[in-house]
């Protein structure tokens, strides 16, 4: 990014969050940039926000001021502060903001990309493509870089016909995977993560060892499969293939390794931990915590070359994946 015409950049935040490791994270993306040289302020878009200033801490304990932005004359811009580029961190769950659309400041990842519009099943047709064009190249099984996808329509977890249709797919699926695990000789039973196909923060994700549970699903896991960030009701869901989380931290808690990118480069990373869940649950939910990419777990003091590829891929696909949205009309379908 040159910011020799670019000097101001607004960050963009979930605004319904008060985790201290989110702020730390906004803390640090707004440093970086300050010591490359750019002036950085962080505004908060959201309709619910009605106060003209709010304040943030940190898990370092660092506080982050936030302010409203606003949109006049097809521009954002906080009071004091006019940005050149917008810089979203908030992932809009619920719908396509209407402050920043049809604005002249460029904004960064496109505002059409929120989960608003975002469905993890094109993303995950792009990343198997490339996956199996990339284990070609490198002369290795497809299945150690890629997972099973599969997409299921109009799905109400309290009908029974619904949830039969389902099961129907779990255990196809199932059956599938355990003849490529002993083609392969991975010693796992095969289990499923059934997830909302749209949405985050971990929600609306239910792990499946026994696909004969789906039919018999109790109250709790309907429940937990009805709605995801922000309330919004899940109508479409994927069934896919659990990967076995393999690595411990040194204090023997499950890890998952987080990567960042600038610029398709590999800048760093965390690992996402959890007190309380198996090597086949997931761990982005209660008692998640997030631990140092070094000294974290034995042997690791740099990122693996293995994390590196997928990472890469993942926002190769995602690139394909903002071509697709923009082309076919991003906000202006969502907005209807």
């Amino acid at each position: 990014m040159d910011n020799t015409d670019h000097s101001k950049i607004m960050i963009i935040p979930e605004f319904h969050t008060k985790n201290s490791f989110y702020w730390e994270n906004i803390n640090v993306i707004k440093r970086i940039l300050e010591n490359v040289g750019y002036e950085v302020e962080v505004g908060i878009v959201d309709e619910e926000f009605h106060v003209d200033e709010s304040e943030f801490t940190t898990s370092s304990g660092a506080k982050i001021s936030a302010k409203r932005v606003i949109n006049e004359d097809h521009r954002v811009y906080i009071e004091g502060f006019h940005p050149d580029i917008i810089l979203l961190n908030n992932d809009f769950s619920e719908k396509c903001p209407k402050t920043l659309r049809d604005i002249t400041q460029p904004v960064v990842p496109p505002v059409e990309m929120g989960w608003h519009t975002r469905r993890k099943d094109i993303h995950f047709e792009f990343y198997n493509t490339l996956a199996g064009e990339v284990a070609e190249i490198l002369d290795i099984n497809p299945v150690l870089i890629s997972l099973e996808t599969k997409l299921i329509e109009n799905v109400n977890f309290d009908d029974s016909d619904d949830r039969k249709l389902v099961y129907e797919a779990a255990k196809q699926m199932i059956s599938v995977l355990k003849r490529r695990y002993e083609a392969d000789d991975i010693k796992n039973d095969p289990t499923l993560f059934i997830k909302s196909n749209s949405g985050t923060y971990g929600m609306a994700v239910l792990n499946i060892t026994d696909v004969e549970s789906i039919v018999i699903m109790n109250a709790s896991n309907r429940k937990r499969l009805r709605v995801t960030k922000g309330g919004r009701p899940v109508r479409d869901i994927v069934i896919q293939e659990g990967i076995p989380t393999v690595l411990k931290t040194k204090a023997g808690h499950y890890a998952e390794p987080v990567i960042y990118l600038v610029d398709d480069e590999v800048a760093g990373g965390f690992f996402r931990t959890n007190t309380e869940k198996t090597e086949n649950e997931n761990l982005n939910s209660r008692g998640m915590q997030f631990e140092s990419f070094f000294n974290t777990i034995e042997g690791y003091e740099e990122i693996p070359n293995i994390f590196k590829l997928i990472s890469k891929i993942a926002v190769i696909a995602s690139g394909y994946e903002i071509e697709k949205i923009i082309r076919e009309g991003g906000c202006e379908e969502a907005a209807n």
